[in-house]
């Protein structure tokens, strides 16, 4: 049994079966990215669910040593030389400790060891991404979720084959084209067409998409993230979405 957060109302009691430590595999191996010969490091005090599915189920599972530090306040200042005293590889925190954190002059302290970072709950202001890439030349990967009443639950998910797994995401909007808004996604989107996953791994899959010679008809990754072949450029390079098109179109398949 959990207690929720009570950020919509007053917390109560979250049922999970024995299935949910096994599901957070998923999340220490593709959200976290904890690797065994990593350290992985999730604040969270031990009343939080994320103590379990940030520290212990999933991380576990994959054979990842876990850092803990004890405090009784937190302070920027004593957590920062632990990366590097420690070689902790991949991190996950709330907002707030982002902020926290990057009060401090991130500058004086080796941050080098981290592969990869995560936080989740709330939403992170981009001046806080700015100054952590700035700092390790890394982006942070941003989650949250939302739990549905079961009535409109129930009726969005009988409307497809009630033996495929469910799975509710928010695309993250770019403002223009297929990715203006939520509407305008699923509008877009063709059925059982798509490529989901935690992280920021969009300019890989494309570019290997283009390696075989695949165009990807939607996508919300920035332009100056993906790597196309030099030659595509001649297909076009103003709508490089249809220049994918005809580049493939011209090359043909690299697998028949």
């Amino acid at each position: 049994m959990f207690f929720t957060s009570g950020t919509t109302g007053y917390p109560k009691i979250a049922m999970h079966s024995y299935k949910y430590a096994l599901g957070h595999f998923v999340t220490a191996k593709y959200w976290h990215w904890v690797q065994p010969d990593g350290l992985h490091f999730t604040i969270s005090e031990t009343g939080w669910g994320k103590a379990l599915w940030g520290k212990l189920y999933g991380q576990w599972l994959c054979e990842g040593a876990v850092f803990t530090y004890d405090f009784d306040r937190f302070d920027a200042s004593k957590i920062l030389p632990m990366f590097a005293k420690y070689h902790i590889t991949t991190f996950c925190a709330p907002p707030t400790m982002y902020r926290m954190l990057i009060k401090q002059d991130l500058s004086q302290y080796d941050l080098s060891s981290i592969q990869h970072a995560t936080t989740a709950g709330e939403a992170l202001n981009p001046e806080v991404f700015y100054q952590f890439r700035k700092a390790t030349g890394l982006q942070i990967a941003e989650g949250y979720t939302a739990t549905l009443p079961d009535e409109i639950h129930n009726k969005l998910d009988m409307r497809t084959d009630p033996t495929w797994p469910t799975t509710w995401f928010a695309p993250r909007l770019t403002g223009k084209g297929a990715f203006k808004d939520v509407y305008s996604v699923m509008a877009n989107w063709g059925a059982n067409h798509g490529a989901i996953s935690y992280g920021h791994i969009g300019k890989d899959l494309i570019t290997l998409a283009s390696m075989l010679r695949i165009p990807v008809a939607m996508h919300n990754v920035a332009d100056e993230d993906i790597y196309r072949p030099h030659a595509w450029s001649a297909f076009g390079t103003k709508d490089l979405e249809s220049a994918d098109y005809r580049a493939c179109a011209a090359y043909g398949p690299l697998y028949k």
